[in-house]
């Protein structure tokens, strides 16, 4: 039975197997960087097919003008960050770095262009979002006569700002740690052309802090149902039910 594997991080893997002088830990972070890179590409293909799909088939099957304004907003959004990622990306299609030299630019250059691509996403997705939002408000407005708070508060919109909170709240974090990976690498570059010995032990880029609110936000939403299984947690509400009767 064989399997099948990515050409490019064989290539990748090629060269570092070649030359002993890189350490472990950098061969795996170049691998994971890799592997982000091609993950954004699949997320970008996907919202492109599914999203950009289906606003054509909405716009198609509609005579409103306002759908198909809208259709036109979200092609218009797409073809707008197809053209970032082709100016962002070009001229570094292929992993291959014929030597270490090549490998650690190579590896600045992808952080600095994962860096730029999150960025520029979550400037898209928060003006995509005013957009949308806008829209739908405009629609229901004169059909139920809301509010903009009663908008704002609808059972369906407070799912869409839970969820938009969640998604900006991992791309700050993740912006956080390829920036970080960034400084890094420029490091880690700098200390083999000057012939120094690698300092592997990773640094924060002067001038930025943790966010510890926003890093522990997270940890609580995404360690909230294990918490709400544990003893100590269904002994706490058992207490409160007691209280109550």
């Amino acid at each position: 039975m064989t399997t099948k594997t990515d050409p490019e991080l064989e290539r990748w893997q090629s060269l570092w197997q070649s030359d002993d002088q890189l350490p472990r830990d950098l061969q795996k972070s170049a691998m994971r960087q890799v592997r982000r890179m091609q993950m954004m590409l699949a997320a970008d293909i996907a919202v492109t097919v599914v999203i950009g799909g289906v606003m054509l088939l909405w716009a198609v099957g509609s005579s409103q003008l306002s759908v198909r304004l809208l259709a036109a907003w979200v092609w218009l959004t797409i073809a707008a960050a197809w053209i970032f990622r082709y100016f962002n990306h070009r001229g570094n299609g292929t992993g291959v770095a014929p030597s270490t030299d090549e490998f650690f630019e190579a590896w600045v250059r992808r952080c600095r262009e994962i860096h730029r691509n999150l960025r520029f996403g979550l400037g898209l997705g928060v003006v995509q979002l005013v957009v949308v939002t806008g829209w739908d408000y405009h629609e229901l407005r004169p059909a139920h006569g809301l509010t903009l708070l009663q908008f704002a508060t609808m059972i369906p919109m407070l799912l869409v700002w839970l969820f938009a909170a969640g998604l900006f709240a991992w791309v700050l974090r993740l912006t956080g740690k390829v920036r970080a990976e960034w400084f890094d690498a420029q490091r880690l570059r700098d200390e083999w052309a000057n012939g120094e010995p690698l300092s592997l032990t990773p640094e924060t880029p002067p001038g930025v802090r943790k966010p510890p609110f926003l890093n522990g936000l997270i940890e609580s939403i995404v360690l909230f149902p294990t918490r709400c299984g544990s003893q100590e947690w269904q002994l706490r509400r058992r207490r409160k039910r007691a209280w109550r009767l």
